[in-house]
């Protein structure tokens, strides 16, 4: 399956989600020009009404291959982690924008793919997510959104780049009596992936996966020096701060982890297949199994 997209390890795990498992995705702080592109260069059509200086990541080619049960459609024939590991591998030789690698979480709260390197000046340099720091929270009885809110703000201050957090699914975390319950949640100079992932487990009975994008804000491209864009997605020639002094940011989101259930009634298009939440054994005691 030929995949061109922004962000194409991205799209990788959205070509995955119905197979039940967190599949979580975070990106470096983007420093070179080579590594972005007008959002008007992309593929989707409803970006050609944006305005020019709009950037993203550049979008990128990559193959993603596997195999599935014949019979239901709806089981991998290949290990996920084997799978997003190969996938990576083919990413990273592309020279597609980033170097990453895969985590295991563990204890079944699935995999995440990390950056491990970005281009700066023409070079190849060490990068990591904001997501690697370690982070203490004092700890407290908070609401969900207080603690995510916390979680960001140490995320934050710890890596010297901030962190938008796109907090919807916690605000609608609430008991059967509409009252929004708490939490006791702190953390003693852990890491904030491992911090994030427990939190998620102790508020959410559902399976949940993240995704951790950054966004240059003051890359102000010419529109006369966008060239178009190449065969791995390079985009135009550009110059300009895009890292932290250019006021870039990194934006956190959560994904609900879902498995298909049933084929019979999909469509060509995709529609109208049938899917249910992926929910923790023995939820809310006894942590992920």
């Amino acid at each position: 399956m030929p995949i061109y997209a922004p962000r194409p390890l991205d799209a990788v795990l959205t070509e995955l989600k119905y197979f039940g498992v967190p599949l979580s995705y975070e990106e470096p702080t983007w420093l070179s020009p080579d590594d972005v592109a007008p959002l008007v260069n992309f593929p989707d059509p409803r970006n050609q009404r944006l305005n020019p200086n709009v950037i993203g990541p550049a979008p990128a080619s990559l193959l993603l291959q596997f195999q599935v049960d014949a019979a239901t459609k709806m089981h991998l024939r290949t290990p996920i982690d084997q799978l997003l590991r190969d996938v990576v591998a083919r990413h990273n030789a592309a020279g597609n924008p980033g170097e990453f690698r895969v985590i295991d979480l563990g204890r079944g709260q699935g995999y995440s793919i990390v950056p491990v390197a970005a281009k700066s000046n023409g070079q190849m340099v060490s990068a990591r997510s904001p997501l690697d720091v370690r982070i203490t929270l004092e700890t407290k009885e908070r609401t969900a959104l207080e603690s995510f809110n916390a979680l960001t703000v140490a995320v934050s201050q710890a890596s010297g780049m901030p962190i938008v957090a796109f907090e919807m699914a916690m605000g609608g975390v609430i008991s059967e009596n509409h009252v929004e319950p708490v939490y006791k949640f702190g953390a003693n100079n852990e890491v904030a992936r491992e911090v994030l992932t427990r939190l998620l487990y102790q508020v959410f009975p559902q399976k949940m996966a993240w995704r951790l994008y950054y966004q240059p804000r003051n890359l102000q491209p010419p529109q006369s020096a966008v060239s178009p864009l190449g065969q791995r997605g390079r985009g135009g020639q550009a110059s300009g701060p895009i890292g932290p002094a250019g006021g870039g940011f990194h934006a956190l989101s959560l994904v609900p982890v879902s498995r298909e259930i049933d084929r019979s009634q999909m469509t060509p298009d995709g529609r109208g297949r049938r899917i249910t939440g992926v929910m923790w054994p023995n939820w809310p005691s006894g942590g992920p199994q």
